[in-house]
């Protein structure tokens, strides 16, 4: 191209950009003198179809991960593309930072599938996907690539706990009137719950009349403990479990100390063999060894383990509680495989320094029951009802007489003879209460198994 004919002076050279092209040498100014040739050269190059990406960054007030009516955009976000897919926005990516309104656009890209991220900033949550993917087709520019997040909640720990600690003179576990407060007695919330006060638990040192308080808690379950001091012993149990909802100021059970020892009580007694299924121990009855008894402290008929206190039964049967402070306790026994427990849980009122020795446990062994090994009750040719009138169990075998204890019997109907006067139809008339009777064949035989509760049946013969 050229311009002849021109009077000296400055002039402005540009070209009209044609679409599809790229300018990629500057603009020119020239100042022309007279006579003179100016060579003004324009390079371009053909533009790609490239595309780009377009979204917006908002605040999603209700976290629903949706840009509701009246959700703003947050400003100072950045976008980018991940191309390395590492998750971290590297040197040479493209980005974008979002605007007062929260939009974006990242232009530019070539056609491609692309992650699209944004750089998280304290204070707030993701509700949306961290990483969204987007194709990009030539020349194609992909709106509604949206970020959610909504402002992260501040938990302000504002509950408490509150207590006491006393001087329980006639060690009876209740701080009665003119009992007073003990002084500098250290309370702990016991954190890692291992009983011991150490690094992380919180600790406070009771008042001049014997309170203590634990502030600035997070909601949640809490274990109380004292250290006993020394010349005390404790007339109350050693931890309170407390349970603090947003807000709340919950008062722990009180601690009670007396002076001197000795006040400690016992709980024991046997596990034995109820040969007679009749819950008591009697003279010919033996113990069982490996049986493990708790204390139900919380009443929740579960072995708390590492908080409740636990006893095994030894070579005789026996086990035992010591060094327990006065209170209602609810002795328990752990199921044991292969028996039946015939005794019930037993509540117990301890008063200081009480000795209670006759918290007995029985159990039948299942297979005594069934007769596995050829023993107990075991497997009966025939088995017939008599046609008495609905009493109580007179007679099972020669090893239960005038029990109440069978809950039900397993027999086969399809070989199950009939006392005179009854049929397989009146059967059901024997049932009384919630208790059923079970049908089972054991190789031919009629096979008998006591299940457990009382219940009231005509009388029953085994011949």
């Amino acid at each position: 191209y050229s311009f002849a004919g021109l009077a000296a002076g400055f002039y402005s050279v540009r070209e009209v950009q044609q679409a599809g092209f790229i300018q990629t040498t500057p603009n020119i100014d020239v100042n022309l003198i007279p006579g003179g040739l100016e060579i003004v050269n324009f390079g371009n190059f053909e533009e790609p179809d490239l595309g780009g990406i377009i979204g917006e960054k908002f605040e999603d007030i209700d976290g629903d991960g949706i840009r509701d009516f009246g959700e703003p955009g947050i400003e100072g976000f950045i976008i980018y593309v991940d191309l390395d897919q590492d998750g971290v926005r590297d040197a040479g990516e493209p980005f974008a930072e979002t605007g007062d309104t929260g939009g974006y656009f990242i232009p530019n890209l070539e056609p491609a599938t692309y992650q699209v991220r944004e750089e998280q900033q304290a204070g707030f949550i993701s509700t949306t996907p961290d990483v969204q993917v987007v194709t990009v087709g030539p020349g194609e520019i992909v709106d509604n690539i949206d970020f959610g997040n909504r402002e992260e909640e501040v938990q302000v720990p504002e509950g408490r706990i509150i207590g006491v600690k006393f001087n329980d003179l006639n060690a009876n576990g209740i701080q009665d009137f003119g009992e007073p407060g003990l002084q500098d007695v250290r309370i702990y919330l016991d954190l890692n719950e291992n009983s011991v006060f150490d690094l992380g638990d919180q600790g406070a040192l009771t008042s001049s009349t014997g309170g203590y308080s634990f502030p600035n808690l997070f909601p949640g379950e809490y274990t109380v403990r004292e250290i006993v001091p020394a010349g005390f012993t404790a007339t109350t149990p050693e931890f309170d479990i407390v349970n603090v909802a947003t807000g709340e100021t919950v008062v722990a059970a009180s601690f009670g100390n007396t002076a001197g020892v000795g006040v400690g009580g016992t709980i024991g007694g046997f596990v034995f063999g109820d040969l007679d299924l009749d819950g008591v121990l009697d003279d010919d009855e033996f113990g069982l060894v490996g049986f493990e008894l708790y204390l139900d402290l919380n009443a929740n008929g579960v072995l708390d383990v590492g908080i409740e206190p636990v006893a095994s039964s030894d070579n005789a049967g026996l086990y035992f509680f010591d060094d327990l402070v006065a209170g209602n306790y609810i002795v328990r026994q752990v199921e044991e495989t292969g028996f039946i427990r015939t005794s019930s849980d037993i509540a117990i009122t301890l008063t200081a320094g009480d000795t209670i020795f006759d918290a007995n446990f029985g159990n039948a062994s299942i297979d005594f029951l069934t007769g596995a090994g050829g023993a107990g009750i075991g497997i009966q040719d025939n088995v017939t009802f008599s046609t008495s009138t609905i009493g109580v169990v007179d007679n099972f075998s020669l090893a239960i007489s005038q029990t109440s204890f069978i809950a039900s019997f397993e027999v086969t109907l399809d070989t199950l003879e009939l006392g005179v006067g009854l049929s397989a139809d009146s059967l059901d008339t024997l049932i009384t209460g919630n208790n059923t009777f079970v049908f089972q064949e054991t190789t031919g035989d009629v096979l008998a198994v006591l299940i457990g509760v009382p219940i009231d049946i005509t009388q029953l013969e085994i011949i």
